[in-house]
């Protein structure tokens, strides 16, 4: 007899399933494009959260699209080849190829067919009216696709692309949560889920999914943990979990996800090789002794370095492996420390509340019986608590390094949920949460889906808005600088009709660092580095005093305009930008609080008087 997890296209099979995807996709493009469309311009107001999001992905793939990624437009990871193309390849060809190359193509031959044909009504019956439409359509055909090419497109398309990847993944999330919970019923000796029940389930994937706090703020930025929690839900969901037996064409899938995940970023193997051992062991006979295993292997791993060479030389024009390079700063050299540092339980107190959110109870009461669960569950517990000590025992930690771990709560969240609702069990936390009304449960879902989008929207927005205002203000200002904090702005993805001269203080690693062997002198090297952002910071007048100059050649001179935040802006105005002839010329909201007391304030932009 098969098993749920023998047959991974059964969910397809379910009418709930259907229109799921439909439905998903729905909900990212009406409150990722719709709404802020409707309601206010939203290139404007979406806020900024790590510079990752921008010049690890969007600017990259948007330098490749224009034919400018060159190293002087580059950050330095990817002029020494330490991240893989994969992300912004998709971006690249799914958001601003397609938006602008193939949709303006299509849009200037329907106005073309559309033209011609009132042309040909026009023959037999001439009227005023078709001659003026004829004239209209024609300026649509000259106007619409350019306009897309050159604005909407470049803005929307990356953020369409996003809405697909995200509904890709948010769907796969709820096919694996129930293929789980699935498996959960066949070891309670229940052959096949209620109907009633199954419905519930995927309404309550789908509101603990979609309504999640760091969802709804976090998933549709350009980050490349989102995609490497896309790879590995799609990968976990056909893998076979418990079987008896293993069907080779879905683990080959599986295994393609699992191993691109990882060349995304070697720290997937924390998950994938956690989970492939208790595999190997607990069906050793059927793995390990397993020649077909070996060659399903074998293909998955062909498959998958194929994508990310392919990928890979198609950006740096050589044959290169960055998952190596990135092993080597990270881990090997360990230079992730100039990033900073943390405390060993970061991730208990910070990251994995944040990544739960309201499901955190639920993910800890399942944790607290996990000796009572069934065996599928036990295995996701163990991946994530060795998940997680791994990624604590790493320095350098950032609440989105468990991102794409996230599937794996909020799986176990919903089956605890479902655990405690059902009609059997009647401990006295099953009766509380009875008790509590339906209405209570689904106000603090909607509160929390819609704080996470307010927040994504409007904290630190300035820094944003700044690059909007001199991207539009292109043919006034011909030059420009930002004393800031590097990469505290999006830059050139944002800046797309900008053409003039503009500098920045950089944060390049100490790079040299790469070819020492001597760890001690690595690590006191580490301590006692500066980059140039942490030296104008020291002491922001004698850098002034001694870098920059008049010349306009110069790599850092009094360029037309400095954007600035508050906090220094207050302070040199007076003494350095009045007496050179800058006045206050745009403030701009950006958080109340920041982390960083060198980013505190509004931020400010100072330009000289136009004569």
């Amino acid at each position: 007899m098969n098993t749920h997890s023998d047959d991974h296209l059964y969910l397809h099979k379910n009418s709930n399933f259907k229109k799921l995807f439909k439905v998903i996709f729905f909900v990212k493009v009406f409150f990722n494009i719709v709404l802020p469309l409707i309601v206010y311009d939203f290139p404007s107001t979406k806020g900024y959260f790590q510079p990752d999001e921008y010049y690890q992905t969007l600017n990259v793939s948007y330098l490749k699209y224009i034919n400018k990624a060159s190293p002087e437009n580059l950050t330095w990871e990817w002029n020494n080849n330490l991240r893989s193309y994969l992300f912004p390849f998709i971006i690249e060809n799914l958001g601003y190829r397609l938006f602008n190359q193939v949709i303006p193509y299509i849009i200037e031959a329907y106005l073309s067919f559309v033209s011609e044909f009132l042309i040909f009504i026009g023959m037999y019956w001439n009227s005023g009216f078709i001659y003026e439409c004829v004239l209209y359509v024609n300026y649509l055909k000259d106007y619409v696709p350019k306009e897309f090419s050159t604005s909407f497109g470049i803005t929307y398309g990356p953020i369409f692309a996003m809405c697909l990847i995200n509904s890709c993944i948010d769907y796969y999330s709820i096919c694996f949560f129930y293929k789980i919970y699935s498996l959960c019923y066949e070891n309670s000796n229940t052959k096949i889920l209620d109907k009633a029940v199954s419905n519930k389930f995927i309404k309550l994937s789908f509101l603990l999914i979609t309504s999640n706090f760091f969802n709804s703020f976090f998933q549709n930025r350009f980050f490349i943990n989102t995609f490497e929690m896309g790879l590995n839900v799609i990968g976990l969901y056909f893998f076979n979990w418990e079987s008896n037996s293993i069907n080779y064409k879905y683990y080959t899938i599986s295994l393609t996800f699992g191993f691109l995940s990882i060349c995304q970023r070697p720290t997937n193997v924390f998950i994938w090789g956690t989970i492939g051992l208790i595999k190997v062991l607990t069906d050793f006979r059927r793995t390990a002794l397993n020649l077909k295993f070996y060659f399903t292997l074998l293909i998955s791993i062909i498959l998958s370095l194929a994508i990310t060479l392919g990928t890979d030389f198609y950006f740096y024009k050589e044959i290169t492996f960055p998952m190596w390079s990135f092993i080597q700063f990270n881990y090997s050299k360990n230079l992730s420390k100039f990033y900073g540092s943390s405390p060993f339980n970061f991730h208990l107190v910070q990251s994995i509340p944040i990544l739960c959110g309201l499901t955190l109870p639920l993910y800890l009461i399942s944790l607290s019986k996990f000796f009572k669960s069934p065996n599928v569950v036990k295995i996701l517990h163990i991946t994530l608590i060795i998940n997680t000590t791994l990624f604590s025992i790493i320095n350098h930690k950032e609440f989105r390094f468990l991102y794409p771990a996230q599937p794996l709560y909020l799986c176990l969240s919903a089956i605890e949920y479902m655990s405690l609702i059902d009609e059997k069990n009647k401990s006295k936390l099953s009766k509380l949460l009875k008790s509590i009304p339906s209405f209570a449960l689904q106000s603090s879902c909607i509160i929390s889906f819609f704080s996470g989008l307010l927040i994504s929207y409007y904290n630190e927005k300035g820094v944003v808005e700044v690059c909007n205002y001199l991207n539009e203000n292109n043919n006034v200002y011909s030059s420009a600088s930002f004393l800031m904090p590097c990469h505290s702005t999006p830059g050139l993805s944002y800046m797309t009709k900008y053409t003039n001269e503009k500098w920045e203080l950089t944060c390049e690693p100490p790079l040299f660092l790469l070819d020492e062997e001597d760890a001690d002198i690595v690590e006191k090297s580490l301590e006692n580095y500066l980059d140039e952002s942490d030296i104008f910071y020291l002491n922001p007048r004698k850098w002034i005093s001694e870098n920059m100059s008049d010349d306009p050649n110069g790599s850092h001179s009094w360029t037309d305009c400095i954007a600035m935040f508050q906090i220094l802006g207050d302070d040199i105005y007076d003494d350095i930008l009045k007496p050179k002839g800058y006045i206050l010329e745009k403030n701009w909201f950006n958080t109340i609080q920041h982390w960083d007391h060198r980013r505190q304030g509004d931020v400010q932009l100072y330009c000289k008087k136009l004569l």
